[in-house]
């Protein structure tokens, strides 16, 4: 997860210089959504409405605690967006009303990717990185 938070920051501030990213480590709460929810519940007491625009979870855990606490806070202006698509995700992105989008994995694909390398690898060839996509599902105004 924190590789994860790491690249989306790095991406995010690379193509969008002038966004400001308020960054929390992942250390600093639970990964599970009632540690996310009640850090969360925190962070908004503190910030004014708009002042947030998204808030990005990397599991599934935190994207069902975040989108908990943006709708106990009524801060409708902010979206949510996370990792994976559990049924409760899936369910909230249907919604469209807070969680905006979700980022799932592959593991199929993943494997298949894992074999390959391993099998270069044990004929001697370099295998690199081994990126394989997320799939994106999302449900913004305007899509």
């Amino acid at each position: 997860m924190n590789q994860r938070s790491l690249g989306f920051m790095e991406t995010l501030t690379e193509k969008y210089p002038d966004i400001q990213i308020d960054k929390h480590d992942l250390s600093s709460m639970q990964s599970t959504a009632e540690g996310c929810q009640t850090y969360l519940d925190n962070v908004l007491v503190s910030k004014p409405r708009d002042s947030v625009a998204i808030v990005w979870a990397a599991n599934a855990g935190m994207a069902m605690g975040a989108i908990a606490a943006v709708e106990v806070a009524g801060r409708t202006e902010i979206g949510v967006m996370g990792i994976d698509n559990e049924e409760g995700q899936l369910t909230a992105l249907q919604s469209g009303a807070i969680y905006k989008a979700t980022i799932a994995q592959q593991p199929v694909k993943i494997g298949e990717e894992c074999m390959l390398a391993a099998i270069r690898a044990l004929k001697g060839e370099k295998t690199g990185d081994v990126v394989v996509p997320g799939q994106v599902g999302r449900n913004c105004p305007g899509d």
